[in-house]
């Protein structure tokens, strides 16, 4: 183990090491440092382990600092050989490492208040399968579980390893939480507000009490605009997917542990590959690690959250009543002139027909309809709503020069599948202007 006790205090062997390397210290001469500070205590076996709290041995060999059970180990010992062998295999070594050690000093000073314990994951009193990084021990009995993410994130292999390691987490009632290295944070797609995620970022994936108020606030908004002008308005994404759309956000944090600071995105998880980036924000590491006000999750927060929540959504309603002001008047316009067309028609086909206007340089209108089989397949796509533009020029062209001709019944229906098809003034379908024009005047033959 690389920590034990020396009274109550913990002493931890490698960061007494980095810390003289960092001033250029070598090997022999951090040896003969650590021997005069520590060996006297080490002999006279008052250093103790953190587990089970019998006496260990000052160890300083070339490649590891440690401690050393002087009879039969403990699960602890077990626990950290299992553990060093899991961040050579898996993990970045050095750099977790070094990221570790910053990460608890944090953990370490934001908890105090609390009383909540910081240790190493090793010195869990049970032998683990897999070993976190980290354990905070509360006072009502509660142990959560800090994990540094620096893994082998294009490998398979890591993906399956996050998933067992949640699952033994699990098992033993750890509440974990994954301060993920930020060279795993993606860019956005360059068209739609996404971001690419690996396999392993989808086991992370954890839901905080904003990510709750994330998803009411985008119901409501949906309630108040409709589900394809919200998703293009928030993410760009021009169609809506196939499959049932769950709009369920969760978030991930990405640390800076050299540079103090961490970033919080929140996504609704679009596939296995892709999140639609709802909102992100750069916060300090303290801040990562300091407890919410119901002291059930990290403080995730950016402060003015909740402000720019209420942003968004007053210019998306905005521009949502905008939108529909300007098709309710193109619509309307669009109905007038139809009707101004269809006046004109019955107009003078009343007149034709009445032989007031009828002479040899005004015929009788002669009308050249589609086939049956062309006419049926038309009346069928409009049926089905899956008619296009010119289709629907034949029909409207066909019912318009035969509506003298048909009864009251079959140009009701004609009528009704228009209106249907355009769908209700309040919330229209989304069609091409041209078909939406083909069908207006359908519907007001």
């Amino acid at each position: 183990m690389e920590v034990a006790y020396l009274i109550n205090e913990p002493i931890y062997l490698e960061e007494e090491r980095h810390a003289l390397e960092k001033n250029e210290v070598g090997y022999s001469q951090i040896v003969k440092t650590l021997e005069s500070k520590f060996r006297i205590h080490s002999d006279k076996r008052t250093f103790t382990c953190i587990c089970c709290k019998q006496p260990v041995s000052m160890v300083l060999r070339q490649d590891k600092f440690h401690f050393k059970h002087f009879g039969e180990g403990c699960p602890s010992s077990e626990n950290y050989g299992r553990y060093t062998k899991q961040i050579k295999e898996v993990e970045n070594e050095q750099l977790q490492r070094l990221g570790k050690t910053i990460i608890r000093a944090y953990l370490e000073g934001q908890l105090k208040i609390h009383n909540v314990e910081v240790q190493e994951g090793y010195s869990y009193r049970k032998s683990l399968k897999i070993i976190p990084d980290l354990l905070l021990y509360f006072p009502n009995g509660d142990i959560w579980v800090v994990d540094y993410i620096t893994g082998k994130k294009q490998v398979e292999a890591y993906n399956s390893f996050i998933k067992k390691r949640k699952e033994i987490y699990e098992n033993e009632g750890f509440k974990y939480f994954f301060f993920i290295d930020k060279t795993w944070l993606s860019s956005e797609h360059p068209s739609i507000k996404a971001v690419s995620l690996y396999p392993a970022e989808n086991q992370m994936l954890l839901q905080g009490e904003q990510d709750q108020l994330w998803e009411v606030w985008i119901a409501n908004l949906i309630s108040k605009t409709d589900e394809y002008f919200t998703l293009n308005y928030l993410f760009r994404l021009d169609q809506i997917p196939k499959e049932k759309f769950a709009f369920e956000v969760r978030s991930l944090l990405y640390v800076d542990p050299s540079g103090g600071t961490a970033l919080v995105q929140r996504l609704v998880k679009l596939d296995s590959k892709w999140g639609l980036n709802i909102f992100r924000s750069e916060i300090s590491l303290e801040k990562a690690a300091s407890l919410n006000a119901a002291k059930n999750q990290f403080k995730w927060l950016e402060e003015n959250e909740e402000t720019q929540r209420t942003k968004i959504e007053f210019e998306i309603i905005a521009a949502y009543k905008k939108l529909k002001e300007e098709k309710e008047k193109i619509l309307k316009q669009e109905e007038l002139n139809a009707k101004n067309n269809n006046m004109e028609f019955i107009k003078e086909a009343k007149s034709d027909s009445s032989g007031i206007a009828s002479n040899s340089n005004y015929p009788t209108p002669k009308f050249n309809p589609p086939t049956d089989t062309t006419l049926s397949e038309l009346f069928a796509k409009l049926q089905e709503q899956t008619i296009d533009v010119d289709e629907a020029s034949v029909l409207y062209d066909y019912y318009k020069g035969s509506k003298i001709y048909k009864s009251r019944d079959e140009m009701e229906e004609v009528r009704s599948l228009a209106r249907a098809m355009m769908g209700p003034l309040s919330n229209p379908n989304y069609w091409d202007r041209r078909l939406r024009e083909i069908l207006i005047n359908l519907a007001l033959l």
